[in-house]
């Protein structure tokens, strides 16, 4: 299943987005 890397990725991406903000 592929399910890590998708939620590896949502997590990467809220990660930038609140260090970014």
């Amino acid at each position: 299943m592929k399910y890590s890397m998708i939620i590896a990725l949502f997590v990467l991406a809220a990660v930038a987005i609140m260090e970014t903000s």
